[in-house]
């Protein structure tokens, strides 16, 4: 039956691709007020071998088909430049056909580049199906982030950037998981050494509250650097020391210090050859209402082979650090011991672009995770072939 199943979506699939490919090369984007305003439309299709589809020591194993379909809209008239998309991404499951989804979003950005002051407005909202290592099953929730940013230039080489954020993460199932709304306000005194390169320090104050009447707050102190780091090497980096009190948990765990930290950087070794990376440290608050402390590292790799053909390698490390409870009160838990996890993760994508309305890729990619936590203790390995249109 399932082999039925299997063969009814490859049928689907490859009806989908061939009537993509049947498209005419005719001239599908809108173009508005002399180029001023400009409507996309994108289409897509994949299929994904998973060999654990809910990250945990379990390795369920499953073929996942997908489709995605958006429209973007982007205005550069006025003082006020608009971003903006709509889409809706669907999966379906060969044989976990109960984790089958159609998940839709909206993103909305203003900008305003020009004059003194400068800034932008974000807005999104989207329905996210997927694995949580930090849980080790799929979930299904909600996701709604909103911010402000402002940048005001002070007297001489000074500048002041604020900012004010909220986020929510709704959970349909609210008795397995805890759904979780942020807020947060930052402020940053910029001082500019060069037409290249930024000094700054700042504070950020963050506040988080869930669904299970618990709540916490950040304190935060940082210094940092944008713009060119060193020779050859541009990006930013930022780091300090933050503070998190916690209320209505385990007794013992209410108060937290660590360092934190963010950065991306890249560097062309050649025209052809490009290395980036990002790094992170921060608390964060999983799906079932824990404390972690979670560095990564990511470095990716991009040749272009040719204008038509590229081949990226990424790699990354992480570390979570349980903090807000003992590993006993979590899933395959060890009693008496706080759950501590280390993954290492790297993927390739070979991609070639067929002209500038078509493109295909193949990724491979390992994901391996080591905890004292039973559950979270596995691999899991995926292939994915992707092909997509822009017009």
């Amino acid at each position: 039956m399932n082999g039925i199943v299997g063969l009814r979506q490859r049928l689907r699939l490859s009806l989908l691709v061939g009537c993509m490919a049947a498209v005419p090369a005719a001239r599908a984007l809108i173009s508005l007020d002399e180029g001023r305003q400009k409507i996309f439309l994108n289409i897509a299709a994949s299929v994904t071998e998973d060999s654990n589809v809910f990250m945990s020591s379990d390795n369920q194993r499953d073929l996942v088909y997908g489709t995605s379909i958006s429209a973007e809209y982007t205005r550069r008239s006025g003082w006020i430049g608009v971003n903006a998309s709509m889409s809706v991404d669907s999966s379906r499951f060969s044989s976990l056909r109960d984790q089958d989804f159609n998940n839709p979003s909206l993103r909305l950005e203003l900008l305003k580049q020009g004059g003194r002051t400068t800034g932008s407005f974000n807005l999104a909202a989207s329905r996210e199906s997927r694995a949580d290592p930090s849980v080790n099953t799929r979930s299904t929730y909600w996701n709604v982030p909103m911010g402000l940013s402002v940048r005001y230039p002070l007297a001489g080489a000074y500048t002041v950037n604020s900012s004010l954020n909220y986020s929510s993460r709704a959970y349909l199932d609210e008795k397995a998981f805890a759904s979780l709304e942020t807020y947060s306000t930052s402020l940053d005194i910029v001082r500019i050494m060069s037409s290249v390169r930024e000094v700054f320090a700042g504070y950020r104050l963050r506040r988080s509250e869930t669904s299970r009447d618990t709540s916490s707050s950040d304190h935060a102190a940082s210094v940092g650097l944008s713009g060119k780091l060193i020779r050859g090497l541009n990006g930013n980096l930022r780091a300090g020391l933050q503070t998190r009190s916690a209320t209505g948990r385990l007794p013992g765990n209410d108060r937290f210090t660590s360092w934190f930290a963010s950065g991306s950087s890249s560097y062309d070794i050649s025209r052809k050859l490009k290395i980036s990376g990002t790094v992170s440290k921060d608390y964060s608050t999983t799906a079932t209402d824990d404390i972690v402390d979670t560095t990564n590292l990511n470095v990716s790799t991009r040749y272009t082979a040719t204008a038509k053909l590229n081949l990226s390698l990424g790699t990354s490390y992480g570390e979570s650090a349980y903090v807000g409870q003992a590993a006993a009160n979590l899933p395959g838990g060890k009693a008496a011991s706080t759950r501590k996890d280390r993954f290492v993760n790297g993927d390739l994508t070979l991609s070639y672009t067929l002209n500038e309305h078509w493109q295909a890729s193949v990724t491979y990619s390992r994901f391996l995770n080591t905890s004292t936590s039973d559950l979270a203790d596995f691999n899991r390995s995926t292939w994915n072939a992707n092909v997509s249109s822009r017009w």
